[in-house]
């Protein structure tokens, strides 16, 4: 199997190198000239390439890291690419958003690279059917909590209208695309939740990576909902409740787990940066409705404003502002860059300490 691997990784490589080598073409080399820009990227992964496979080492690499790694990266081009259409459909092609874009993508999947955990090491002695099950299973309880909280969320917003608002246009639309896709959404949060008190610290990093994953289904609900009075204030919850749940698995490895130096560095930079997000969510940056026109428009528009300013109302008129998602989302990822960079030198002074665990 040692050949599919360097075969796929040198696939991997030229694939990943050609969209960074297209934009230093397009940019520099070929102004104006995208096939000949398109040529020469092609030829320079393609040597890239060419050189993963001839140096390739004989034993072959972790398959799902490299896969993580590349999924990483391309989902941040994605993300970016949506976020900024007209950074990258502009002619001639933006040096500067390409080549960004790609710095940030890679240093994402280097950060999963780099951070993918250790296989550890076979136990000394078999373990007990005590210790065995000592560890809490966090995807069996998320998926149970997804689909309880998905379930009840579906419920109340498909019923509560024909209850409560008989008259509602909104009806069962409510629970079908807003509080039943909320509810599962909110299953990652939940379970680590209900979990706090059986986490070790083996655990904690499991923990964490559920919680990261709540933040992210949260920021997407909210960009998703930027625009929509009310709904995008479910989104704000979302990241509030991972907030508190993420402080209250903190206090818990601070008072109960005796955790390293660098494990309680990590906490506190992890706690900045998400605190850092809910004040961008809570007071993010507005602009003018695209949709129309509000009533007595005019007067310049502030550079940011509270998400539940009467300005933001869309239920009777086209609102004064509406929420900047595109700004939002990159002040949110550029937030993220900077905390994986904190988390980052943590971990290269811990590790150049010779122990990543001591205190």
């Amino acid at each position: 199997m040692s050949w599919l691997v360097r075969s796929v990784a040198a696939l991997l490589v030229g694939l990943v190198l050609s969209f960074f080598f297209f934009w230093l073409m397009a940019g520099l080399v070929f102004p104006g000239q995208s096939n000949a820009a398109a040529a020469a990227a092609g030829v320079l992964a393609l040597g890239c390439a060419g050189a993963v496979w001839y140096f390739w080492p004989n034993k072959p690499r972790p398959s799902r890291r490299a896969g993580t790694a590349l999924m990483v990266y391309f989902a941040v081009r994605f993300v970016l690419f949506w976020l900024m259409p007209g950074l990258f459909s502009s002619d001639p092609p933006n040096l500067v958003a390409g080549a960004a874009s790609d710095v940030l993508a890679l240093a994402c999947a280097a950060a999963v690279w780099y951070f993918w955990p250790k296989t550890p090491a076979p136990p000394s002695r078999p373990q007990t059917e005590t210790s065995a099950t000592s560890e809490p299973a966090y995807l069996p309880r998320v998926m149970f909590c997804s689909m309880i909280a998905g379930t009840v969320g579906f419920a109340g917003g498909f019923f509560g209208p024909m209850i409560f608002s008989p008259g509602s246009s909104a009806g069962p639309l409510i629970g079908i695309i807003v509080t039943g896709p909320l509810g599962f959404l909110l299953g990652p949060v939940i379970g680590v939740a209900t979990m706090i008190r059986r986490t070790s610290l083996a655990a904690l990093p499991r923990a964490a990576s559920w919680l990261a994953l709540q933040f992210v289904l949260a920021c997407g609900f909210y960009w998703l909902f930027a625009e929509v009075f009310v709904w995008n204030s479910f989104g704000l919850m979302m990241l509030l409740a991972t907030a508190i749940v993420g402080a209250v698995l903190f206090a818990h490895t601070l008072k109960h787990l005796d955790p390293p130096r660098a494990i309680v560095a990590m906490g506190v930079i992890l706690l900045v940066g998400i605190a850092a997000m809910l004040v961008l969510s809570t007071f993010p940056p507005v602009m003018a409705p695209s949709w129309g026109k509000a009533p007595g428009a005019g007067a310049p528009l502030p550079a940011f404003a509270f998400i539940f300013a009467p300005a933001f109302d869309t239920s009777r008129h086209v609102p004064l502002y509406t929420i900047d998602r595109n700004q939002w989302g990159l002040e949110v990822l550029f937030v993220a860059a900077c905390v994986g960079i904190g988390l980052l030198m943590v971990r290269i002074k811990a590790a150049s300490r010779g122990h990543f665990d001591g205190k």
